[in-house]
């Protein structure tokens, strides 16, 4: 069992997440000893040593590193309140 608990069956073989892992291509970090089996997220992790902000505002040009970040930013501006309390009913920007 990985470390997850998660197994996948194939053809009756019980394939942890882990064994699976092992693997698949790691990709290292040019900066640190960080490493990741996904790409995506190691572009997300050097943007931590780069300082790079490639997501902005349109209206103040805020910088951020992340979209999920500017997305929660661009509701001060539009008022946007998507989450309600479940007891009062209340609206807020951030979950």
């Amino acid at each position: 069992m990985c470390e997850v608990g998660i197994f996948f069956y194939v053809k009756d073989v019980r394939i942890s997440l882990a064994e699976i892992a092992t693997s698949a291509k790691r990709h290292q970090c040019p900066s640190c000893d960080y490493t990741s089996f996904r790409s995506d997220v190691m572009k997300k992790h050097i943007r931590l040593h780069t300082g790079e902000e490639p997501y902005k505002c349109t209206f103040c040009m805020k910088g951020f590193k992340q979209k999920c970040n500017l997305n929660s930013h661009m509701r001060i501006h539009t008022g946007d309140r998507p989450f309600s309390c479940p007891i009062c009913g209340k609206n807020f920007r951030l979950e």
